[in-house]
Formats: structure tokens, C-alpha cells, sequence
């Protein structure tokens, strides 16, 4: 009798540490391996872009709560060949990366297909790329569709599960945002509103050939309409000749390489502070200064403005930075670049080093209402049925933090970044999903 007691007894305890065992199990998160889910189901291409964006580790973290479209090779590869560019030289564009990942991530939504039109037929939602660039997604018979802000639809295809807080979307088209183009045409017709002038007096001056993005790594300073306008009215309101307009032109574009604006550290190959760049203007340079600013209530990360320095003295404010037009980097800012008879030594003013993280004007990221108080008349997609299972976190946030600060290119920053991302369906029926140039895309 004893005898069995005792093996009762033994029994009952290993049957109570198995349970304990497997709630511990159960309960503890476990690290998600991204990376090696995109590509066991073979997009081994968006795995590398996400490698190249350096945001794989952030992904991983067990609390982070998101949902990722992912283009399939082909579609990768399509987007590669139409703008001239090689994995190996998208490699070396960093920031290109960067804002495409960020335009496939929905965070801190989980979302399921059988979730995604339980209340219509018709979601906009916000991806981490911001404001204009939110995603369209239609439900058509028994397919699904996602529309871009430059108007290209991919089909999405039966979700994934990453594990019990990510999923993804298999799509059969990179989406662009508002600062990727294959060419110079297509930026045009997206902003014909703010950049028509531009466009038009590439022709009138014959530099169609010359600022061609095909094969064509430069960056060029594009004036907006507004700035030409006031260009003519310095000339006496009278437009320069052919000739002058080309050596204008050529005055905005620095060959020998793609830089971006923005920190060197975190963009290798971005615009050195205070360093004097030649131009296509024979004898004639430019030089790119930031100054750091101090995070205000909206913005809660460090961010920093950029000038282009003339030899004529002007400080010309960059209003939207890193546009991906091909293989060219074009700035956009709202005055002519004057050249003078000098050449523009370099200079190294005292402000010149950018701070890290999020730039004010300059982030091809730009997100939208940092203090969390979300958009005017936007509704929560946790009340759309898209909602969490529970409230959001500590760990949640810090890794949605870690995320976006990968996104935004300095991860030293992802402890300060616990901003709440929710509202990512800025309208429950929209009604015109058209591009409002003024105000909306100032530039």
C-alpha cells in the first residue's frame, strides 16, 4: 500500500512539472526568424531588401506586432530592371531600401484575410512609410487588390503566419511611395501641379539625353514651379535663352554618384556636411549644410535641416529629400541655385554634423503625428475589427520603436521612439483616392 502511495505520489509531481513546463513554454515569447520565413517560402529577394533596409533584427522581436506585404522575386526583380539598378547597387542604396520596407509594413496591426473587410469592401490604410503614402485595399470578387499612392496594384495573396503576432502577404508588385520613380516622366505626371516647369525646361534647354535616369548615377536639385517663376521675375520677367536655361539646369546636378541628404553615418554614400561638390556647370560647386534641432512636442526624436550653399551666397532650404528617380537622387527645393564667378571652397560650419535619427524635411520617412494625437477625423483600426487581442505594451512599443527607428536609420535611437503608431485606416469608405499636389505634396 505504502508502494503505491509512493508511485502515486512520483507521478502526480512529474505530471506537475510537465505542466508547469509547458505553460512556461506556452507564455514565453519566442524570437521570430523573418529573415528565414520570407525565405523558406521563396522571396529571397524581399529578404535581402529588408537586409539592405537593416531592419531584419528589429522584425524579430517577439513583441513586435505587424503586418508585411511582400513582393514576390519576379516582382522584385521587375522593380529592379525599370530602374536600372542591380541588387548589388541597391545595396549600396540604403535609404532606397529603407523606404520601400517601410512602405510593405502596417504596424502593430496583425492582420488576417479573413479580418480585412469585415466592415466593406474598401480599407485605406497607413503603412510606416506615412503620410500620402497609404495603401488602397479592394476586395474584387474573391480576390484582393492593394493600390499605391502612384496609382500600380498588386494582387495579395493568402497570408502567412510569422508567428502569433506578424504576419505576411505574398504580392506580385513592388508599391511604390511618393518619393521612388522609374524616371523623370513618371515624377513629372505625379506632380504636374508643383514640377511642371522643371519638366518642361529639361526639354527647352536639350538635356533630355543628359539627365536621362537610365545608366545615369547624379543628383540633381529640382526647383519646383514657384522657384522658376521667381527665377524669370529676377530676369526681368524675361525667360533666359536655351543656352542659359541648360547652364541653369546643369548648375542643379552633381555627377560622379546617387547621394542622399541626410547622416553620413547612417548613409555612407549621402552628401558630406560642408564638402564642396562639382557640378555639370564647368567651374561651379555647391556644398550641402545641416543644423541640428532640438526635438519639439511633435517630434520627439533629434532631427536636422539641410541648405544648398551657392557660390552666390544663397542658402537654399531642401524641402523633400532623397526621391529615387532610377539611378539619380533628386532633391526638391523651392529656389533657383544661382551661379557666380567663384568657386565655393568647403566649408565646415560649426552645425554641419546632422543629428541622428529623423530629419525634419528631409526624411524620405515622413511620419505623421509623432505625439500620438493621431489625424483629424482618422478612426483606430482597433475599432474596425483589426484590433489586438490585448492593449499595447512596453515590449510592444519598444519594439515597434526599434522598427521604426531602423526605418529611419539610427537605431540608437529606439528606446525614445514608444510613440503609438494606431489609426492606420484613415477612412472607413473613402472617397477619392486622388493625389492633391498643393498642400497634400507640397514640393
Amino acid at each position: 500500500m505504502a508502494k503505491a502511495v509512493l508511485v502515486f505520489a512520483v507521478v502526480a509531481l512529474c505530471a506537475l512539472h510537465a505542466q508547469a513546463q509547458n505553460k512556461t513554454t506556452a507564455t514565453t515569447p519566442v524570437k521570430a526568424d523573418f529573415k528565414g520565413t520570407l525565405e523558406s517560402k521563396g522571396f529571397k529577394l524581399a529578404a535581402a531588401l529588408f537586409d539592405i533596409a537593416n531592419m531584419t533584427a528589429a522584425l524579430n522581436k517577439p513583441a513586435a506586432v505587424y503586418t508585411v506585404l511582400v513582393p514576390n522575386d519576379l516582382a522584385v526583380q521587375t522593380f529592379l530592371k525599370r530602374m536600372n539598378l542591380t541588387v548589388g547597387q541597391l545595396k549600396a542604396r540604403p535609404a532606397l531600401a529603407k523606404v520601400l520596407a517601410a512602405q510593405h509594413l502596417i504596424m502593430k496591426h496583425n492582420v488576417r484575410a479573413q479580418e480585412l473587410f469585415e466592415n466593406g469592401p474598401v480599407r485605406i490604410v497607413k503603412t510606416l512609410a506615412g503620410t500620402p503614402n497609404d495603401l488602397l485595399f479592394r476586395k474584387v470578387g474573391n480576390d484582393v487588390k492593394v493600390t499605391d499612392v502612384q496609382g500600380f496594384t498588386a494582387n495579395v495573396n493568402k497570408h502567412v503566419a510569422i508567428d502569433d503576432n506578424k504576419t505576411l502577404h505574398p504580392i506580385d508588385k513592388v508599391l511604390l511611395p511618393d518619393s521612388v520613380f522609374f524616371d523623370l516622366k513618371q515624377l513629372c505626371d505625379f506632380r504636374p501641379l508643383t514640377l511642371k516647369t522643371f519638366c518642361q525646361a529639361i526639354v527647352y534647354a536639350g538635356l533630355n539625353a543628359s539627365l536621362s535616369p537610365a545608366n545615369q548615377e547624379i543628383t540633381v536639385f529640382v526647383p519646383n514651379n514657384k522657384a522658376f517663376a521667381k527665377g524669370v521675375q529676377l530676369n526681368g520677367g524675361v525667360v533666359p535663352s536655351p543656352a542659359k536655361t541648360a547652364d541653369l539646369l546643369k548648375y542643379h546636378v552633381i555627377p560622379g554618384g546617387a547621394r542622399t541628404v541626410g547622416s553620413s553615418s547612417v548613409l555612407p554614400a549621402s552628401i558630406k556636411p560642408g564638402v564642396a561638390q562639382p557640378t555639370l556647370l564647368a567651374g561651379q560647386s555647391l556644398a550641402v549644410k545641416y543644423t541640428a534641432q532640438k526635438p519639439t512636442a511633435g517630434r520627439k526624436l533629434p532631427f536636422a535641416t539641410a541648405d544648398v550653399l551657392t557660390t552666390t551666397g544663397q542658402s537654399v532650404p531642401i524641402v523633400k529629400a532623397n526621391v529615387h528617380v532610377g539611378q539619380m537622387v533628386v532633391h526638391g527645393i523651392e529656389s533657383m541655385l544661382l551661379p557666380g564667378n567663384a568657386t565655393l571652397a568647403s566649408i565646415a560650419p560649426a552645425n554641419a554634423k546632422p543629428a541622428g535619427g529623423r530629419h525634419l524635411l528631409l526624411s524620405s520617412l515622413a511620419f505623421a503625428s509623432l505625439d500620438g494625437s493621431g489625424y483629424g477625423g482618422s478612426r483606430a483600426l482597433l475599432g474596425w475589427g483589426w484590433g489586438m487581442s490585448a492593449g499595447p505594451t512596453a515590449e510592444m512599443d519598444d519594439a515597434e520603436g526599434a522598427i521604426q527607428a531602423a526605418a529611419d536609420g539610427d537605431e540608437s535611437v529606439a528606446a525614445a521612439t514608444q510613440q503609438s503608431l494606431y489609426g492606420a485606416e484613415t477612412l472607413s469608405v473613402p472617397g477619392s483616392y486622388e493625389k492633391v499636389e498643393e498642400g497634400v505634396l507640397p514640393w
